[in-house]
């Protein structure tokens, strides 16, 4: 699913020009549509949305938030929203990853798998310390024990 797609549907299913920076309140909405929809069915983080389309990442956010509070309150645009999501549904059945996603969707693993690897080996380190530390510890009681420090009961 691409940035394009997405932004022709929501133009023909609000009949608003989302790239307009006029702050009316039907056109906000129609971007805070452009958002949740590039959120949901893009591998885009809200600061690469928020370049994409020259905001900030907070007024992605922002948008977001505010349009799941307002399809609460306003059942027309949960049905646009709605309709929307339902043709991108069926688009993306119709479509394959490009390469793209698919090199992306591959580094996120890569970085993840080396993430993953950096953690376990501090785990190894951690639970060699701690068996260090228990061995001196033991060691320690084995002599208290044997001097008459310790006594078992």
């Amino acid at each position: 699913m691409t940035k394009e797609q997405i932004k022709k549907l929501v133009i023909e299913n609000t009949g608003i020009d989302i790239d307009n920076p006029v702050r009316k309140r039907a056109f906000v909405e129609a971007r805070a549509i452009y958002y949740k929809l590039l959120r949901e069915y893009t591998l885009l983080s809200l600061v690469e949305i928020g370049d994409y389309v020259k905001k900030n990442h907070a007024t992605v956010i922002h948008g977001i938030k505010n349009l799941d509070s307002w399809c609460k309150l306003d059942v027309n645009l949960k049905n646009k929203y709605l309709n929307i999501r339902s043709g991108l549904d069926v688009l993306k059945e119709n479509i394959e990853l490009d390469n793209a996603d698919v090199e992306k969707i591959v580094d996120r693993y890569i970085k993840l798998k080396q993430k993953a690897s950096k953690l376990i080996e501090s785990n190894k380190e951690l639970l060699e310390q701690v068996k260090n530390i228990t061995n001196k510890y033991n060691e320690r009681e084995k002599q208290l024990k044997k001097n008459g420090y310790i006594v078992t009961v």
